[in-house]
């Protein structure tokens, strides 16, 4: 027969005897497990999974959160049946699903109790305890509405078994609470001054879930020590978080408004300077547009001087006698050469634009190079009204209206329309 074996039968004689256990067979038995050597590795997650399923294969139970149910009283039952006939559904605690770590990290990081439960199969105590204890309503119904974590562990995986020596587990069902606690204050864990904190082991129970891990038990330690030993702790903590995230969240938001305004102020600015290019860019085109335009006046005048003698013929006694009215009423008579040009009826009406007073009148000028003369006006027939188109090189004795001398009146050209054609437009409305 195996050390571990008779180690296990004498703790069993003993308990039915209620004699307590002597610690040198609670030693042996973890000295046998340890020379055993530690067992092979496996995946933290992947093992507590695998438990919490073996768990409730071999209690008919299952976790508080896969089935949903708030543990209202009268809600859960380890057996029986409930008002109706049907029989209720037994629950285990919600187990957490991952390795120690990170059981420990998410106690601390949320500031909660941690409750480690450590099972072996060598112990003749696991079936009472898983079917027992782990499923008791009561003691599930305080496990959750005092949102305490509970990680468990089979010592078979190397997780846990490196937990139990870690834990000093000694012997089997074994049942331990961690909880944040100020540093220094190991023996007393109601103290809620200010200081930095870690994780402890808060209690360690271990031995029949007859006595000190049954059900009752372990719910009376609960209730009665471990919740007014810590809580006044855990407030002070869970006040501190909330009040670091409230400074953290104002933070944030006095950041994110600081950025929008920033951004706002940048897109204003770079709006006023756009608004400001575009200023400055009309206000240059502009200046440009006054110049080409002074320049071309210039361009025009400087024609018009050389235009009054070099183009104009000089008026002829005989010949074609053509009467034009300019549009600012004036009346101009003369007689051109039949030979001349309507260039040069264009240019005669085209001159007149000269003020007579004009020391222009007196220079003769010359006539800028590559300039191509627009008319701003036409000419046309009095009675009956009939164009006289621009034609260059056209002599006057071969325009028909022409030829016999005509009374010609200068239209103004605004926009492409004469003057004559806006009268009739304006007639016709």
């Amino acid at each position: 027969m195996s050390i571990g074996l008779l180690s296990n039968l004498l703790q069993f004689v003993l308990r039915l005897l209620g004699i307590p256990i002597p610690r040198f067979l609670r030693a042996s038995s973890a000295t046998y497990t340890s020379l055993r050597g530690p067992p092979p590795i496996d995946d933290p997650m992947v093992a507590a999974d695998r438990l919490v399923r073996q768990l409730e294969e071999e209690t008919g139970a299952v976790c508080v959160s896969r089935v949903g149910m708030s543990l209202q009283q009268g809600e859960i039952e380890a057996t029986g049946s409930g008002p109706d006939g049907s029989e209720k559904r037994k629950v285990l605690p919600d187990f957490w699903i991952g390795s120690y770590k990170s059981a420990l990290e998410m106690a601390k990081k949320d500031i909660r109790i941690l409750c480690v439960v450590l099972m072996s199969e060598e112990h003749q105590d696991m079936q009472e305890f898983r079917r027992s204890v782990l499923t008791d309503p009561d003691l599930v119904r305080v496990l959750t509405d005092h949102a305490i974590m509970t990680w468990a562990g089979d010592i078979r995986d190397r997780e846990a078994y490196e937990v139990a020596q870690s834990l000093q587990a000694t012997t089997y069902p074994f049942v331990a609470f961690i909880a944040l606690q100020t540093r220094g204050s190991r023996s007393n864990a109601n103290s809620s001054s200010s200081g930095a904190t870690r994780l402890a082991v808060l209690s360690r129970h271990e031995g029949s879930p007859l006595s000190t891990t049954s059900a009752p038990v372990l719910q009376a330690y609960i209730i009665s020590t471990l919740i007014p030993r810590i809580t006044p702790l855990l407030t002070r903590l869970r006040n501190e978080q909330r009040a670091r995230q409230a400074e953290r969240l104002l933070r944030e938001e006095q950041d994110r408004a600081f950025r929008e305004a920033e951004k706002k102020d940048r897109e204003r600015i770079e709006k006023r300077r756009a608004e400001e290019q575009v200023r400055l860019e009309a206000e240059r085109e502009k200046r440009q547009q006054a110049q080409e335009a002074s320049l071309l006046v210039e361009r025009r005048d400087q024609w018009r001087r050389w235009a009054r003698t070099a183009l104009v013929p000089p008026e002829s006694l005989d010949g074609v006698r053509i009467g034009i009215r300019l549009p600012d009423g004036r009346r101009l008579v003369r007689n051109f050469n039949e030979d001349s040009t309507l260039e040069q009826l264009y240019a005669y009406v085209d001159v007149q634009s000269i003020p007579i007073e004009s020391p222009a009148r007196l220079h003769l000028g010359s006539s800028p190079p590559d300039f191509i003369p627009e008319w701003n006006f036409r000419l046309a027939s009095t009675y009956p009204r009939i164009e006289i188109p621009f034609v260059k090189d056209a002599r006057i004795s071969d325009v028909p209206a022409l030829q016999n001398g005509a009374n010609l009146i200068a239209e103004l050209i605004r926009n492409g329309i004469s003057t004559a054609e806006e009268d009739t437009d304006s007639e016709e409305d």
